[in-house]
């Protein structure tokens, strides 16, 4: 049988060789010779069997004909709608680390052709806390393959060296195994949007401080008069004063904080920091309240909570204050529990709840009292008051954190909020997170004996940071600019650095950056670096985190603050060392009898806050005149310098002291100078060159102001 099958195979290769007919060939039995019997039987069943492969493969290969055909005019469809679309569609290969397809829209944002942008990379491509960014967008999508998109604003470099911002959405394309291997993107020029943005936001700051300043007096006044000697009706009224101030300010953060959510203001920093301390600060915070009106305030986290994450401390806090909050005041008998566990149907998603014993919620308005200035019945606001703005906020911030919030509650029987939110697992962090108190407030100041590396090139700034660590055991190294830092960190071993971000040759962001790669590569211990800077807006305290620091200390600096950052600090070998060899820190002598007179002068002068400057210094007065006489000597060739490099086109170096005499007139408490310096740096900033003369005359006229006023101090280096 075996040899008849090969046959009948013979004969059919032949067949479809010579292009014959098989049937053409069984006419010729001799060909077909199986035997005595010439039985054809199995000539047959190879025949059909063959003529199955051929229909069947013929009609595969159609289909896939077919199928080449429609994917052609897929990608011919794809790319006319790529060719012709306003925003710009690109491709990146993940294996190549590089572009393998952007469209021609790529002109119309960066000024590129396709063939030169396909040439550049991502450092080439974006400024360097947007490239950084787009690196961590991509580490983190690749690191959770649940995580299918991102969606970032970026600085977009263009060929004129001008900037734009983009709005770019990522996803990932994975291969079989679940291995991401392209990313697809779409990028949108956003530049207006953020322009707008960027006056809303100085419009914000402006309200703000207006708003706060005469707020703060008038509450500062309500409490130094309730220190003083009243009688009953006094204190009645006093008491009135204060609460209705309170509730002002309450007020006016609620709706600011609304404002800049609506705006797009808001914003996620997101830090490592202990979830566990956290929520029991906020209950001993917020368990003086529940006191005052005989209800308990109890705190439950499940077992497998754990006790460090990832996300924004800040924004979390103020979700639990707020709930917690409105569970206090609409609770009279009871208590409320604050509960957290985990999301069971979500990866790194914890869940909040805060659950009450008041006066609960009708069904008919759980679904409106998340809306503005909305609350349960009109009769609440006359008995409990409030404005219906705290759930609002808290909503928003919930939705920031990728998670939701909602309500379940009876009329006459209580309320339990529940929001999840985002917060994957971390390890402890080098420092302690922001927002949460570092020490005991007792802690008066610091008795460690650390090795501090200050990275300051203002000799007034130097001699203000001595003074403040003067009574504690403390050994600081100076280095007067970025590159000198470095230099003295490759070489040395250091308790803290205290990095100024604006300084000359290396600014502090790039000394950062070199600082955590020398200790990557020499496998040392993560060193804690602090940036200090007068930007204040949680942009640049970001951008103190992308490049390397753990905390962001904004200028003028408090001494308690400085030296809680120091109690918090992880203990270290080196600081044994120092201990053993005694440093002995530079003395400061007085000039007796000098001070009360220029104290009494400024205190009086409106362009001047002296006494907050004392009270955060919290040093002798006498040692503030020197500080006061280096300032003085300095505002001269602080005018001078802003002037030339004004003049001479300069503009980063005028930026860059026009930043430092903000930050040193901060400090002294010159504050109507400091403001003038901060507007004309923001005026660089932002390229109003036809302000520079006028903001430039301004800052010079209050610098010989500044300098009259403190005519009659000995030089500030004597």
């Amino acid at each position: 049988m075996e040899s008849r099958l090969s046959h009948a195979l013979y004969v059919l290769a032949s067949c479809i060789a010579l292009g014959v007919t098989p049937l053409a060939f069984a006419a010729d039995s001799s060909i077909f010779d199986f035997g005595p019997q010439h039985d054809l039987t199995w000539l047959y069943r190879t025949l059909a069997i063959a003529l199955l492969i051929i229909v069947f493969s013929s009609a595969v290969a159609y289909r896939l004909s077919r199928l080449s055909a429609a994917l052609r005019v897929s990608e011919e469809r794809f790319r006319l709608v790529a060719d012709n679309a306003q925003d710009v569609l690109w491709k990146y290969d993940l294996r190549e680390q590089r572009l393998s397809y952007i469209s021609p829209s790529i002109a119309r944002l960066t000024g590129y052709t396709v063939e030169e942008a396909m040439a550049h990379s991502v450092d080439e491509s974006f400024t360097l806390a947007s490239a950084q960014a787009v690196r961590t967008a991509l580490a983190n999508l690749a690191a959770h393959p649940e995580e299918r998109k991102s969606v970032m604003e970026l600085e977009t470099v263009r060929k004129d060296g001008t900037k734009v911002w983009s709005e770019a959405t990522m996803s990932f394309i994975r291969d079989a195994d679940g291995k991401p291997t392209e990313v697809v993107g779409v990028s949108r020029d956003v530049t207006a949007r953020r322009l707008a943005q960027e006056q809303q936001k100085r419009f914000l700051a402006m309200v703000s401080h207006e708003f706060r300043t005469p707020m703060n007096a008038i509450l500062g006044i309500a409490d130094l008069l309730a220190e003083t000697e009243l009688t009953p009706e006094q204190s009645k009224y006093v008491e009135v004063f204060r609460n209705a101030g309170d509730s002002l300010l309450d007020l006016i953060n609620d709706i600011l904080d609304l404002s800049k959510v609506e705006a797009g203001q808001f914003r996620l920093y997101l830090e490592d920091f202990a979830l566990h301390q956290l929520l029991q600060a906020q209950i001993e915070l917020l368990s003086g309240r529940a006191r005052d009106k005989g209800l308990a305030l109890k705190l439950n986290i499940a077992a497998d909570i754990p006790p460090f994450v990832h996300g924004d401390a800040q924004r979390l806090k103020q979700c639990i204050t707020n709930l917690i909050g409105n569970a206090v005041k609409f609770c009279n008998v009871g208590g409320i529990t604050l509960s957290v566990a985990r999301q069971p149907d979500a990866q790194n998603m914890l869940k909040f709840s805060v659950r009450d014993t008041g006066i609960g919620i009708a069904a008919d308005k759980l679904d409106s009292i998340f809306e503005a200035f909305t609350q349960a019945d009109r009769g609440i606001t006359r008995t409990y008051g409030g404005t219906g703005l705290g759930l609002t906020i808290t909503q928003r911030l919930v939705e920031l954190m990728e998670g939701r919030i909602w309500v379940e509650s009876n009329l006459g029987q209580g309320s339990t909020f529940h929001f999840t939110a985002r917060l994957p697992e971390a390890a402890a962090p080098v420092m302690a997170a922001a927002g949460l108190p570092a020490t005991s407030p007792a802690a008066k100041t610091c008795t460690r004996h650390l090795k501090i590396l200050l990275a300051e090139d203002n000799p007034n700034n130097v001699f203000l940071m001595r003074s403040l660590l003067k009574h504690t055991p403390c050994q600081i190294d100076l280095a007067d600019n970025g590159a000198i830092a470095v230099d003295k960190f490759r070489t040395g071993r250091y308790d803290l650095v205290l990095m100024d971000v604006e300084m000359p040759v290396m600014d502090g962001y790039s000394a950062t950056r070199e600082i955590r790669r020398i200790e990557q590569s020499e496998g040392r211990q993560l060193t804690p670096i602090i940036a200090l800077t007068a930007h204040a807006l949680q942009d640049d305290e970001q951008k103190s985190f992308n490049a390397g620091c753990n905390r962001h200390m904004t200028k003028p600096i408090k001494k308690q603050t400085l030296l809680d950052a120091l109690n918090a600090l992880p203990p270290s070998s080196q600081e044994a060392e120092t201990a053993l060899e005694q440093p002995a820190q530079p003395g400061h002598p007085d000039r007796p009898g000098h001070a009360a007179p220029v104290i009494a002068a400024l205190t009086n002068n409106p362009q001047w806050n002296i006494q907050e400057a004392l009270s955060r210094l919290e040093v002798e007065p006498e040692l503030f005149l020197t500080v006061l006489g280096m300032f003085r000597d300095a505002t001269a060739t602080y005018a001078t310098e802003i002037a030339d490099k004004l003049a001479s086109g300069e503009l980063q170096e005028a930026r860059r002291h026009a930043h430092s005499l903000k930050g040193e007139a901060a400090t002294v408490g010159a504050v109507t100078l400091s403001a003038a310096a901060a507007t004309l740096e923001k005026a660089i900033i932002n390229g109003e060159s036809e302000r520079y003369a006028e903001l430039q005359e301004q800052v010079r006229q209050l610098c010989e102001q500044t300098r009259i006023a403190l005519l009659d101090l000995p030089p500030g280096n004597s």
